[in-house]
């Protein structure tokens, strides 16, 4: 995903196959409200087996209403919702060297050695802004970086340069 080489302008056919052929197991969202389309029922079934390379092909060849997800499991990602919840990553997590902007807030990427699961925060109408925070673990979902969001916003990656990843 780092090395990748992607922008805007990529199809999500075109993003599904590199992340793909990177190794990383793909599944199509619906971009106007970020879940499974119909023809998926689910994506249980992807979370430990990866589809094949033409059913991938199949799901996004022609389908600009679909988004790339990514399953998580070898990495994990800290989403943050508010500008607050991204303050306390910030305070509070350690350094990443990849984030990704997203319509409300970042994506924190970061290894998985643990095998941390998925934890979606409850939300209420009284939740601390700071603490809009989910994290993606094994068995979960994140949209891509590159996709495009329904409201014409970019996943943009942001990268520390000098970071050595070695």
């Amino acid at each position: 995903m780092f090395q990748l080489k992607f922008s805007e302008n990529d199809s999500s056919l075109d993003l599904a196959l590199g992340y793909y052929d990177e190794g990383y197991n793909v599944v199509p969202l619906q971009r106007s409200n970020k879940k499974p389309p119909p023809f998926l029922k689910g994506w249980d079934q992807y979370k430990k087996k990866r589809p094949e390379r033409k059913l991938v092909e199949k799901w996004f060849k022609d389908r600009d209403n679909l988004v790339v997800a990514l399953m998580c499991g070898e990495f994990i990602v800290v989403d943050a919702d508010s500008p607050e919840a991204m303050t306390w990553v910030e305070k509070n997590l350690p350094v990443t060297p990849y984030k990704v902007v997203t319509g409300k807030g970042m994506h924190y990427y970061y290894n998985n050695p643990e095998n941390f699961t998925t934890y979606v925060a409850r939300r209420t109408d009284t939740s601390d802004p700071a603490k809009l925070i989910d994290i993606r673990g094994e068995g979960g979902l994140i949209i891509a970086p590159y996709n495009i969001h329904a409201t014409g916003a970019i996943y943009e990656p942001k990268f520390i340069e000098e970071w050595d990843w070695h």
